[in-house]
């Protein structure tokens, strides 16, 4: 697994990030969903299903329009109490297939990635963690999840809660930060 080193400005604590992130871990995959208007969009939900108290309230600002618009939101208005979008290449390391790795990115066949999605459905992370670039690093037992940054200086996955008036972690492959 990674170690749990961040990129992050010389002297200050990386155990924001890590705690923030280490709130997935027990909660269980409900869905990985690619959006259909931007090729290179992935959502990963975690957790509870949860009221979208905040729908309304959204609409005050500009990513609040376009998340309304674009966050998979069950059929009942319900949300998952954590949601990562990505923009990077995900790997998944299959142990019990012989270390098996897929690369899922916007080249990624549907029926690839819905078999995919319905092997992960339902498994519970048991570990995180981030690498000296900031991969985000999911380890469900039987399978890691590995968000890759891109090499760019744009942000390559974001991970926010239900509450999406509270602050993001956003990370590229040069930083990590809280957008609030």
């Amino acid at each position: 697994m990674a170690n749990n080193s961040v990129s992050i400005a010389e002297g200050e604590s990386q155990d924001k990030y890590l705690s923030f992130i280490q709130r997935l871990v027990g909660q269980p995959i409900e869905y990985v969903y690619k959006h259909p208007q931007w090729c290179d969009l992935f959502e990963f939900g975690f957790g509870k299903w949860v009221a979208n108290e905040n729908h309304d309230a959204l609409s005050d600002f500009a990513f609040g329009k376009w998340l309304n618009n674009h966050l998979e939101v069950h059929e009942d208005g319900k949300r998952t109490e954590y949601v990562i979008h990505t923009v990077c290449p995900i790997k998944v390391v299959w142990r019990k297939r012989n270390k098996r790795i897929e690369v899922i990115d916007e080249q990624t066949d549907s029926a690839i990635l819905s078999d995919v999605a319905k092997h992960l459905t339902g498994q519970t992370i048991k570990r995180v963690g981030l690498s000296d670039k900031n991969d985000l690093w999911l380890d469900l037992d039987e399978v890691w999840i590995i968000i890759v940054t891109e090499e760019d200086d744009e942000e390559s996955w974001r991970l926010f809660t239900a509450d999406v008036k509270k602050p993001h972690l956003v990370a590229s492959n040069s930083w990590i930060e809280f957008d609030e």
